[in-house]
């Protein structure tokens, strides 16, 4: 990866936003109140993301994330955890979308990359359903 570019992995874009703050893990974790420990692990992906917002939230206050920036690093949390994000599936509904996600994933892992090609052909779906 590039210095330039953003990650698309949560344990790397965590860290990219830490070090956009200019500061060490020991640093970050005292400033923020949590566990150095814990952290760490969530920035070398040995331990998987917290999908809940509270959780998520604490360990990314002393970020200064905006809105989509947070988001972003939630969805890419569910995507380590193998989870379909809630913004995903509220555009998927029920039934039969849902059904042909699926059927289409099958074991196939899913990747930022993937979920942005679901989300773009959900709102061409939507579009032609208007």
């Amino acid at each position: 990866m590039k210095h330039t570019e953003k990650p698309t992995v949560f344990h790397e874009l965590l860290r990219f936003y830490r070090l956009r703050k200019r500061m060490g893990i020991r640093e970050y974790c005292e400033v923020s109140g949590i566990d150095f420990s814990n952290y760490s692990k969530y920035e070398r992906g040995v331990l998987k993301p917290p999908t809940k917002e509270s959780a998520l939230r604490m360990i990314t206050k002393a970020m200064d994330l905006s809105n989509d920036e947070f988001e972003e690093l939630r969805e890419l949390a569910y995507l380590a955890k193998e989870q379909i994000p809630p913004r995903v599936l509220e555009r998927l509904g029920r039934g039969e979308k849902m059904t042909t996600f699926f059927r289409a994933m099958g074991d196939e892992k899913i990747t930022k990359e993937k979920l942005l090609e679901l989300l773009a052909f959900l709102d061409d779906e939507r579009s032609k359903a208007e």
